[in-house]
């Protein structure tokens, strides 16, 4: 009686925590969109409001980094190799460092392919724009104005074609990559949910969910900041932040139910499986950061070193929280 009564007190606690996590950073994570009201709505800022978000999105990509190279990418790693040597297996092959590439390169294929359609709708609506004028013409009996194009020596056939298409927009990559990037964050949320939802001592399981609190009471805010950037609506940032702001408790809550039915060789199952999408999304996640950072570091020539400044700031503060977790 007293050992299942500890169990449901346990319970109690494991849920009510994960619960604490979801509210917190929904909080934290809408903080932004409700201190700076022009956040997402694509309207333009003040001079100085324009300086102190890029100084905001310095820093953002600081923690971004950070979690990036310090605790997504060493957490998975580690993991990856003790569930294989739990299993008895001897690797001859870098499986986790190319499950980890196969998570970059997966995005990078998404966005070239969206890039790619996006490019050929547009063509295609401008052919159809100017048919339509030439039969406008044709039905006044006006002749269609004709241009003498010059050609470019050396430009022929499907060169020429590929030299006339549109070129890529920034603003459709950087969507991408927040769609990404809020893809990745979620589920290394929620595989980090399931860490504390499996853990069977209530006061590890605790201290996991303080732990991920203090991790996301940063994260959340700069996720907010990054989507705002990435010229996403109020409402798609929101969504995203809810979306984050779940997958924790929902990730715990899978963690609770698996605890109550698993022996020892599904535990090892379920690892394996569970470092396996870690791997990808951490992939995922290292082409979002980098390629949102190296794309707003070049694009800004101003305050360098003020920018060069916050991004260690937020790489330390991040950092501080992961030392401390250890």
């Amino acid at each position: 009686m007293d050992a299942s009564s500890d169990t449901m007190s346990g319970l109690a606690v494991k849920l009510a925590s994960l619960a604490g996590l979801m509210s917190a950073t929904l909080f934290c994570g809408l903080a932004p969109l409700c201190a700076v009201k022009r956040l997402g709505t694509g309207s333009a800022y003040s001079a100085t409001q324009g300086r102190a978000l890029n100084l905001a999105f310095c820093f953002a990509d600081g923690v971004f980094l950070a979690t990036c190279l310090l605790d997504q990418v060493p957490n998975y790693l580690k993991g990856m190799h003790k569930a294989f040597d739990n299993l008895g297996i001897k690797l001859q092959f870098p499986l986790p460092e190319f499950i980890l590439s196969m998570g970059f390169f997966l995005p990078l294929l998404l966005e070239r392919t969206v890039l790619t359609y996006k490019d050929q709708l547009e063509r295609l609506a401008l052919l159809v724009e100017l048919s339509v004028q030439s039969q406008g013409e044709d039905k006044h009996g006006h002749a269609p104005v004709t241009q003498d194009v010059e050609e470019e020596p050396g430009c022929k056939g499907r060169a020429c074609e590929e030299a006339a298409s549109p070129s890529t927009d920034p603003g459709w990559c950087s969507t991408v990559r927040s769609f990404v990037l809020t893809l990745s964050l979620s589920l290394h949320a929620a595989l980090q949910g399931l860490t504390a939802g499996l853990q069977r001592d209530g006061r590890l399981g605790l201290w996991l969910c303080a732990a991920l609190l203090a991790r996301r009471c940063i994260t959340a805010p700069c996720l907010a900041l990054k989507l705002g950037q990435g010229r996403l609506r109020r409402s798609a940032v929101a969504g995203s932040v809810l979306l984050f702001s779940l997958m924790s408790p929902l990730g715990g809550a899978v963690g609770v139910a698996l605890t109550r039915a698993s022996t020892s060789s599904s535990d090892l199952q379920q690892r394996l499986a569970k470092f396996t999408v870690e791997g990808v999304a951490s992939g995922t996640f290292i082409y979002a950061t980098m390629g949102e950072i190296l794309q707003h570091e070049a694009g800004y020539a101003q305050s360098r070193i003020s920018r060069l400044g916050l991004l260690l700031t937020g790489f330390a503060v991040m950092t501080g929280l992961v030392f401390i977790n250890i």
